[in-house]
């Protein structure tokens, strides 16, 4: 016996989704899209400042071993392609020799720095901080501009020596440190005074050049 045709109408339209069922399942897709995204972001720049860190301190470690075996100053230097405000955003050996042929008069210590190796970015969203307050290494940096592609650059940077020492190694183990923090546009306005909560320190020792990284 056939269903009658209204029986039949009646059934498929209390199968589908009602307009405030379809309304209140997206409510509940958004809010749990709001909970997880923060999240998300959260981890992501974690692992972005993790990997930044571990690049800058891998960096110190091989300027100071090619110190070592070149029986040369190393120097390390921390760029900022004005691309971001409040820090450095990319890292760089240079190599110390003696020009030659030294000139009459001139001391043979004058010293020309090439470039050992090639420029290595941080991930992105993670930069070293400029200032004294969160990276006192910068104390004994020489500054100056670079050229990157043919456009101007500021840079800092500090030797390794030979023997390990770093500068003149008579600064104090508090004092040779930098902090990696999470980036920020260089249209963000000024730099921060204080430290992000979210960062990693890495302590260079003034004496051997070994880089320690230290994470909240």
């Amino acid at each position: 016996m056939n269903m009658p045709l209204e029986r039949f109408r009646l059934r498929r339209v209390s199968n589908a989704f009602t307009l405030i069922e379809l309304l209140v399942v997206m409510a509940i897709m958004v809010m749990l899209m709001a909970l997880v995204i923060p999240v998300t972001s959260s981890m992501m720049e974690n692992n972005n400042l993790g990997r930044a860190g571990q690049i800058v301190a891998d960096q110190i470690r091989v300027a100071r071993q090619m110190a070592s075996s070149g029986n040369r100053s190393i120097e390390v230097r921390f760029i900022k392609p004005h691309l971001v405000d409040n820090g450095f955003s990319a890292v760089q050996l240079y190599q110390y020799n003696p020009r030659k042929p030294v000139p009459p008069m001139v001391s043979s210590t004058a010293v020309d720095p090439v470039p050992v190796g090639r420029q290595i970015a941080l991930p992105a969203g993670a930069a070293i901080a400029q200032g004294l307050a969160l990276s006192g290494i910068l104390a004994i940096c020489t500054s100056s501009t670079m050229s990157i592609g043919g456009a101007a650059a500021d840079y800092s940077g500090f030797q390794i020596k030979p023997s390990g020492l770093v500068s003149t190694g008579t600064n104090p183990m508090n004092t040779i440190f930098l902090t990696v923090v999470p980036a920020r546009p260089a249209v963000a306005g000024p730099a921060p005074t204080v430290a992000s909560p979210n960062k990693i320190t890495i302590q260079v020792n003034p004496n051997t050049g070994s880089p320690l990284i230290f994470r909240p």
